[in-house]
């Protein structure tokens, strides 16, 4: 339901941008498909990791990142072909934001809940059944365990009332990998990326 919800956003963000008159209204619709962008950023990966194979979940999450920096080139390339125009050329560039999201959002409309978020919601039947869909003729039973151990251990970490994140950041490993990745993310941003692309 999330990615559904960033995808309109995003939508209504694009045409908020598109139909601009001010820099007011610009900006409005700037916020308002980062906010999109956001929530897809957040969710999609998670969606991944939850629905693919253990072995490939790695690589299926990798190949989103890779998806975003190709598209984010295209869109650079397809932009600089309307900045040739010389009336209204940047209202299609915005406006053209529109169709991966909309695609997004018709695409995940007949995308089925991730089977760890149905075990949470204590939908444990439609769970099986769409980890039965997803996996094809694999045998499930040990997967399903495995997700469902998973989802019992951190209720009782929750329940244990300690605040689950400082136990996970005082793992070394964990705390490494953490700052690593928010290091990379940062060092991103301030290399000037989306200026870039």
């Amino acid at each position: 339901i999330c990615i559904l919800v960033a995808s309109f956003i995003f939508s209504v963000g694009g045409i908020v941008l598109s139909l601009a008159q001010d820099k007011v209204v610009l900006l409005v619709g700037r916020v308002t498909v980062g906010l999109g962008i956001g929530i897809a950023s957040m969710t999609v990966p998670v969606y991944i990791a939850e629905m693919s194979p253990p072995h490939m979940r790695g690589q299926l999450v990798t190949i989103n990142s890779l998806f975003i920096t190709g598209g984010q080139f295209v869109a650079s390339v397809v932009d600089g072909a309307f900045s040739y125009l010389s009336r209204d050329g940047w209202r299609y560039m915005l406006g053209l934001s529109i169709i991966p999201a909309v695609l997004q959002f018709f695409g995940f409309v007949f995308l089925p809940e991730s089977p760890r978020w149905l075990l949470q919601k204590g939908r444990s039947d439609e769970a099986h059944r769409v980890l039965s869909q997803i996996r094809g003729n694999q045998d499930i039973d040990e997967e399903y365990d495995k997700i469902k151990a998973s989802i019992e251990e951190e209720e009782k970490e929750v329940g244990a009332g300690g605040v689950v994140i400082l136990r996970i950041l005082r793992h070394g490993p964990t705390r490494r990998a953490l700052i690593v990745g928010c290091c990379l993310q940062m060092f991103q941003q301030l290399s000037g990326i989306n200026t870039v692309m």
